[in-house]
């Protein structure tokens, strides 16, 4: 059964407040009230995991994790700025973000992971020339780490 209506604003807020696990009660309430929710659906506009991921609530990257397993697609792109969520990830400094979307790339098929690294934005940026303005902005070895990540990944 689709999600009335009225319940999709309940849906949309509760993966941009600050809690992680009252947004997961939320959710598997509303699951438990309409069975399955389509977690790739674009509810009037949005997306939940771009928005989940776009949200400066300091469990973004719990709620990210949290709809990968429920089945979200990773390689979706903002239609704003065509960003995917490890291009928001950079843009934000988030470390933790950036760590569960490199873990669950990892899980992927090599074309699909690939489309993700190489993908550029509406500004013609990459992942890697984002991942280098972060390590500037990034304290101790993190930003160093993920330059080098991201270039051992296209080797």
């Amino acid at each position: 059964m689709p999600l009335p209506d009225n319940e999709i604003g309940n849906l949309l807020d509760a993966f941009t407040i600050p809690d992680f696990s009252r947004a997961k009660a939320i959710f598997e309430n509303l699951e438990k009230l309409h069975g399955k929710i389509d977690v790739n659906k674009i509810y009037y506009g949005f997306r939940l995991i771009i928005d989940a991921a776009s949200s400066f609530c300091k469990d973004s990257a719990k709620m990210v994790e949290f709809l990968l397993e429920k089945g979200a697609a990773i390689n979706v792109v903002d239609s704003d700025t065509g960003n995917t969520l490890l291009m928001i990830a950079l843009e934000r400094n988030d470390y933790e973000l950036y760590r569960v979307l490199m873990n669950h790339l990892k899980t992927l098929k090599p074309r699909t992971r690939s489309s993700i690294l190489n993908h550029r934005n509406l500004e013609k940026e990459d992942v890697l020339k984002l991942a280098i303005a972060a390590s500037i902005d990034l304290e101790g070895e993190q930003g160093f780490a993920m330059v080098k990540e991201l270039l051992e990944q296209g080797e």
